[in-house]
């Protein structure tokens, strides 16, 4: 991020405000709207360009008629990962995803604070449209728009049929796993108790309105100290008797015997409260200690 030294005037934000520029790295800055511009001035010469420009820098094992099925599974484990990160994108349309299923341009950006399926990240997202809940929903919506703008190309419905279950199965079968590596729990995608323990922790999560990140970080470190019970960990969110069915539940899954021993800082996030602290003191005193200093842990 470079800044320019100017004065920027923005009307639907707080201004005048000091200017900058981002600068990205992606393997791909292809989106989704892309492929929708050339199908709408029904350009599908270029269409095929683009797709063979695609498989060539980023599906060599794909073709045209598995094009879309690579694409859907690369967007699905990147929904996973959001989810279970609790990361809430800002604005989930077809210019805001990429061909590669990087996460890209999600502008005003939040991490749940605590488990919200309604929580959402832009300002004037009044609907609800891109909250945390939908996300799984909003990929697949981004999809649809994508298979849309290449059916003048490719033609083959089965071809989109296998896209759509394997984004739902990637989706399915990516969340579990990083669940399972999230509490340090050996991952077994045959083993059904990793998903009802699942289930319980989302359940106990809506109800206590536990940190999001601290849960996660507290489950892991009681599977490494099954000594120490989790209400030791001065939560007042876990001071109840569901906490205790947690720690049942947890106690009969194997314990991944890769699992380190991690600090509360490999699961932190970036609340909001703590951008605009920090931001707030480069704007006024253009102090950049705590910029820097997170950015050291």
């Amino acid at each position: 991020m470079i800044e320019t030294g100017e004065s920027l005037e923005r009307h639907d934000e707080p201004s005048p405000t000091r200017a900058a520029v981002l600068v990205r790295a992606n393997h791909s800055h292809v989106r989704f709207g892309s492929f929708q511009r050339l199908a709408y001035f029904k350009e599908s010469k270029k269409i095929e360009s683009l797709i063979e420009y695609c498989i060539e820098h980023f599906y060599p094992t794909a073709d045209f008629e598995s094009f879309f099925d690579h694409v859907a599974q690369n967007v699905a484990s990147t929904t996973a990962q959001w989810m279970m990160a609790g990361f809430v994108h800002g604005v989930l349309n077809t210019d805001n995803v990429n061909i590669t299923g990087e996460s890209f341009d999600y502008g005003p950006y939040r991490f749940l604070p605590h488990y919200d399926l309604k929580f959402t990240a832009a300002y004037f997202d009044h609907q609800g449209l891109y909250a945390y809940g939908r996300q799984p929903q909003m990929m697949a919506w981004n999809l649809e728009r994508l298979k849309e703008a290449l059916s003048s190309v490719i033609t083959n419905d089965k071809a989109y049929e296998r896209g759509f279950s394997t984004f739902q199965k990637t989706f399915t079968l990516s969340t579990m796993e990083l669940f399972a590596k999230k509490v340090g729990i050996l991952w077994d995608p045959s083993n059904k108790e990793i998903e009802n323990f699942f289930y319980q922790c989302l359940q106990f999560l809506e109800k206590s309105k536990a940190p999001f990140a601290a849960f996660f970080h507290h489950l892991y470190c009681w599977h490494q100290d099954l000594d120490r019970p989790l209400k030791e960990y001065s939560l007042k969110h876990y001071d109840n008797s569901d906490i205790e069915d947690i720690e049942k539940s947890l106690g009969h899954l194997a314990r991944d015997p890769e699992a380190t021993e991690k600090t509360q800082d490999d699961f932190s996030d970036l609340l909001i409260n703590e951008i605009e602290a920090i931001w707030d003191m480069i704007d006024k005193k253009d102090d950049w200690s705590a910029f820097h200093q997170k950015l050291a842990t």
